[in-house]
């Protein structure tokens, strides 16, 4: 299993490498939708960076707070159906890649002591 350190690194990369994966390839493929179903590949990128700024909210919450309590929250909440037009992809990933701090930077002082620490979550229908 990796050590936290090799986590934070990991998640340090993601952006960058997803960035790298969709180089080169035009817009217009970015946006279409496979079929009526499912995203387009810039909708999974936004829903990936909109879930990593909720849980980054999250996780320095915990890191500062003994098991604060988080309302219940759908990972699509918000998604608005074929929301890509009108946005070029240089635009959305320039916003996908630009968060404000790294995953490990915001660990910056607080130890691994502080990395077993947890929130609490009320179970769906309870």
């Amino acid at each position: 299993m990796a050590t936290p350190e090799e986590q934070m690194a990991r998640m340090d990369r993601t952006a960058d490498d997803l960035l790298s994966a969709i180089k080169g390839t035009p817009d217009h493929l970015l946006a279409k939708r496979p079929d009526d179903k499912n995203w387009s590949p810039i909708e999974v990128l936004c829903h990936l960076r909109d879930t990593e700024e909720s849980f980054m909210a999250r996780f320095q919450t915990i890191m500062v707070m003994d098991e604060p309590k988080f309302p219940l929250s759908s990972p699509t909440a918000g998604h608005r159906t074929g929301s890509t037009s009108g946005t070029t992809r240089g635009r959305r990933s320039r916003r996908f890649g630009s968060g404000a701090t790294s995953h490990s930077s915001s660990c910056a002082g607080s130890g691994p002591s502080r990395w077993r620490a947890a929130g609490c979550m009320p179970r769906a229908g309870a």
